[in-house]
């Protein structure tokens, strides 16, 4: 019976959101909606645009969700319904996280898989009823994906520019997603073009050349409290350092500097204080689990995560060797490294983003391993 449904696209979609909805449901009678400390920022911004005040500096990297907010005020509603909009993009990234999987593998397997990964992770629904970016950037971060990968006429791929364009203002973090749709772009483009290898270098060298301009606009609002973080030994924001300590003699580069000279100054001229707390906060990142976290929350999240994270690096390899492969990467590195070189948030959202980007391999890795394993006897339907 389960074999039948999974092998039924519509059954199993149905399934997967019946599974979501209850997940949605019973996050909204335990947490109900959610304004904390940043929601402020959000929603005075967006009052503040009715007065004719413009989101600028640091500000402007949330300007789509602000701007969303904004219109929300302009017809009459309350701020707190971007809950709704958030809710249903969560239920439109489950449709697409199976369908992105169905594309690039044509198993129903795997892309079940992939969505039932999703789905069970019940941060993404605790972080739908809160008015904070991070929901909707990583679901529609993923919607966007299975749009371009899907897309064939003009109409469509102007959709997906305009979500691009949506989903890289949404928050700081949006650089990193734009870096990784370029890459998608970039190898795509010189897999069907017939065109030299110096000319493809030189193609890939301009492309790094704008990712590191791109980086280093994007680090000018926000070096100087990088330099703070590192000169106090912050772990995790605010201010926890997990007894780690800054050396007597920290260098610090001068502020004139550009913004990506100082954070490379900074690298080179403290290596081994750097090493030490660049990895303390990536693994942080990537583990999720919190000393301040119950020992059962922490235990949950290491039988479910680590896991998957083996899954993922497995299934890598059984990616196509394409520019979804490319784009993974990138915006899977780019996010560790922003985070490790900068601070884990205190209640772990920055990870939200990264993980439909591990579910995805994690359960080509699953389906992989019942197959050569024998513990699998699924008849392949498309």
């Amino acid at each position: 019976m389960l074999l039948k449904i999974i092998n039924n696209e519509r059954q199993s979609l149905g399934v997967l959101l019946g599974a979501w909805l209850v997940g949605q449901f019973i996050s909204f009678i335990h947490f109900g909606v959610s304004t904390p400390v940043d929601s402020g920022f959000y929603m005075n911004s967006a009052d503040l645009i009715h007065e004719g005040v413009w989101p600028r500096g640091q500000d402007f990297m949330y300007v789509a969700y602000i701007l969303l907010l904004a219109l929300l005020r302009f017809l009459g509603a309350d701020l707190t319904n971007v809950i709704f909009i958030q809710v249903l993009a969560s239920a439109l990234a489950v449709y697409s996280i199976y369908g992105i999987v169905k594309h690039i593998s044509s198993d129903n397997l795997a892309a079940f898989m992939a969505g039932l990964f999703y789905v069970f992770w019940f941060e993404f629904h605790q972080w739908n009823l809160i008015v904070y970016t991070d929901s909707l950037f990583a679901n529609v971060a993923v919607i966007t994906v299975f749009l371009l990968l899907k897309s064939r006429s003009k109409a469509q791929y102007l959709l997906v520019l305009m979500l691009v364009v949506f989903t890289t203002l949404l928050r700081p973090m949006g650089a990193g997603f734009l870096l990784a749709i370029l890459s998608y772009l970039l190898f795509t483009g010189l897999a069907k073009t017939a065109v030299s290898r110096g000319y493809k270098m030189m193609l890939s060298g301009l492309f790094i050349v704008i990712g590191l301009i791109l980086v280093n606009s994007l680090l000018g609002e926000v070096i100087a409290s990088f330099m703070q973080s590192y000169a106090r030994a912050e772990i995790i924001y605010p201010g926890v350092t997990l007894g780690l300590t800054p050396p007597e003699h920290l260098y610090l580069p001068a502020g004139e500097w550009p913004p990506l000279i100082r954070l490379m100054a900074v690298l080179l001229g403290n290596p081994l204080y750097m090493l030490k707390i660049t990895l303390c906060k990536g693994l942080l990142f990537i583990g999720h689990i919190k000393p301040y976290y119950s020992w059962l929350h922490n235990l949950f999240i290491a039988g479910y995560l680590l896991p998957l994270y083996v899954l993922a690096v497995k299934g890598y390899k059984h990616l196509p060797k394409d520019g979804f492969r490319l784009f993974i990467l990138v915006f899977v590195v780019f996010q560790v490294l922003a985070v490790s070189l900068t601070s884990e948030n205190w209640d772990g959202r920055f990870l939200l983003p990264v993980l439909p980007w591990v579910f995805i391999p994690a359960a080509l890795g699953l389906t992989a391993w019942l197959k050569n394993t024998g513990k699998l006897n699924l008849k392949h339907q498309p």
